[in-house]
């Protein structure tokens, strides 16, 4: 799903496919490249989600190994939960998930409910965990075991050059020409 239009992205000198499925060959990546239809000017990359090895709260963390121990509501408001959910089950850990619509503003009856479902997971060891964007978005978690799993965003290949093109983009763009070549 784009972000925007097709027709933006014939303004675009980088086309970033994101999400990219693991492993994605380089097969998989021509033909997506081939619908895209990008011009001479642009450069198609791809990219993924990596989830991290441990959850974090305000002032905590357990590594996902040790979530196992755990009872977990997991609360999303995401269009896309079916990878979080495969990570999770990949990694042996059981839940009780609840769905809201992407971009879902919590309200106070749905922070009840939740409180509710929390509250009848049996055992000390239990923590709601969330998204790391739905977290920022529900502040009034305080005092709850509400935890986010932080996510990383990787190029399937060619990441230095998509640095590069970005690094002469500012250098050319701005007027600060002292830009470093890291």
């Amino acid at each position: 799903n784009l972000r925007e239009d097709k027709t933006g992205a014939e303004r675009a000198e980088i086309i970033v496919v994101t999400k990219c499925k693991k492993p994605l060959s380089e097969e998989e990546q021509f033909e997506v490249a081939k619908k895209l239809n990008p011009g001479l000017h642009q450069t198609v990359f791809f990219s993924q989600i990596q989830y991290e090895d441990s959850v974090k709260s305000k002032d905590s963390e357990i590594s996902v190994s040790e979530l196992k121990n755990y009872r977990i509501l997991l609360v999303t408001g995401i269009a896309g939960t079916k990878p979080l959910e495969h990570f999770l089950k990949k990694n042996e850990i059981s839940f009780k998930h609840l769905k809201f619509a992407d971009h879902h503003v919590f309200s106070e009856k749905d922070l009840q409910k939740i409180r509710s479902e929390y509250a009848q997971l049996q055992g000390d060891k239990k923590i709601i965990l969330t998204t790391e964007k739905d977290y920022v978005r529900t502040p009034q978690f305080a005092g709850e075991q509400v935890f986010y799993l932080p996510i990383r965003t990787t190029f399937i290949a060619n990441e230095e050059d998509f640095n590069k093109i970005i690094r002469n983009y500012v250098r050319q763009n701005s007027g600060n020409r002292s830009i470093s070549k890291r």
